[in-house]
């Protein structure tokens, strides 16, 4: 997977979702159009009937039959099929990595007449709440995907990718890799993850639009803080796919520009007579240190000294700090200190800066 080709499938399913809206009052059409990608795609109609029937469909589902937890080679064939069978002009997707899968052979949200109806409806309200979340459309999405959620077979690990397939801008894919990603990885603010609702409603197998809509609501002021790297619910399922694959952020990157200095700050001291804050800055030619006691003591006094140098040898150990000060940078994970923070702050060649903090043990003490 490569940050050049991140949201490629954007465009696709977007439009696909849009089209597919068409259908609502013409479903003989789409039912013919999915006779045909059965047949060349080799998946069994007989998995969409009802009372040995294939009738009716909802558009999720057909979301589902080209999402499905096949190889790469077979999804990318699947959604060619889609693209010709619809006439989508956005190009084809070719790489799937971070886009959430269905469950098994095949995702169904039905197992009736009326529970295609109710999909329909969802699949509809959804989109009319992504282009205008107004209340109204706020309360009749509430209504529909609770009732959605109801539907035996459906939960939080269909329902919601199925939203954020068709709306990725506006959903939230609620999957076990996401819940994962934003309560136990680390990465997301104390504060932040404390105002979520609780993780063990949220990990439950079928939600409620109140803590659903909730979740969101506060994601998306947090995606508008400038310290943080994720803007999006599509930047937040694709540091949770890094970060359940041990990879480094695909979202943060900032290859061309070059770090010119390296400031290190931390705080340490289990009690206050203890207590003290200090820098380490480094450059390609210079290294400053400074050290400042909370309470001033025999054994505690500040101190600095800074050394410049012209030396190659220095120049190439300042290099190779910026090549591991950069993953960690980029790296969708996190660690704790001891005790107090530790910042990690670089200046780029364009006097743009980045930084990132690390807590210490009295914000993490479970696990020391």
């Amino acid at each position: 997977m490569s940050k050049d080709n991140l949201f490629d499938w954007v465009t696709f399913y977007k439009e696909l979702a849009g089209k597919l809206l068409d259908f609502k009052y013409n479903r003989m059409v789409l039912t013919d159009k999915i006779r045909l990608y059965c047949e060349s795609q080799n998946v069994d109609i007989h998995l969409l009937e009802i009372d040995g029937r294939f009738a009716d469909i909802d558009p999720f589902t057909v979301f589902g039959l080209f999402n499905r937890k096949i190889d790469k080679d077979a999804r990318a064939k699947s959604c060619i099929c889609i693209k010709e069978l619809f006439g989508i002009e956005a190009p084809a997707p070719t790489d799937f990595d971070t886009i959430p899968d269905g469950f098994g052979w095949i995702t169904k949200y039905y197992n009736s007449a009326d529970d295609i109806y109710i999909m329909w409806d969802l699949y509809e309200i959804a989109l009319e709440y992504s282009a205008d979340p107004n209340p109204g459309n706020r309360a009749a999405f509430a209504d529909i995907f609770d009732r959605a959620m109801a539907i035996k077979g459906n939960g939080k690990g269909t329902i919601t990718p199925g939203l954020f397939w068709i709306a990725p801008d506006s959903f939230l894919a609620l999957n076990n890799m996401t819940v994962s990603y934003i309560y136990d990885s680390l990465v997301l603010p104390g504060d932040l993850v404390g105002s979520l609702p609780d993780e063990q409603i949220v990990s439950k197998s079928k939600v409620k639009s109140g803590i659903y809509l909730d979740l969101m609501d506060k994601l998306r002021d947090y995606f508008h803080n400038e310290e943080s790297i994720i803007k999006s619910f599509k930047d937040l399922n694709i540091e949770a796919w890094c970060f359940a694959e041990g990879m480094p952020s695909l979202v943060f990157y900032d290859e061309g520009k070059e770090i010119v200095k390296i400031t290190m700050e931390s705080g340490s001291g289990y009690f206050a007579e203890e207590y003290y804050e200090d820098s380490l800055t480094i450059t390609a030619d210079s290294i400053n240190y400074k050290y400042n006691p909370l309470h001033e003591s025999e054994y505690h006094k500040p101190y600095k000294w800074a050394y410049k140098s012209r030396s190659a040898a220095f120049k190439e150990c300042f290099e190779k700090a910026a090549i591991a000060v950069r993953l960690i940078l980029r790296t969708a994970g996190c660690f704790a200190n001891d005790a107090g923070t530790l910042s990690f702050i670089v200046k780029y060649d364009d006097n743009s800066t980045r930084e990132r903090t690390f807590c210490g043990k009295f914000d993490f003490g479970e696990f020391f």
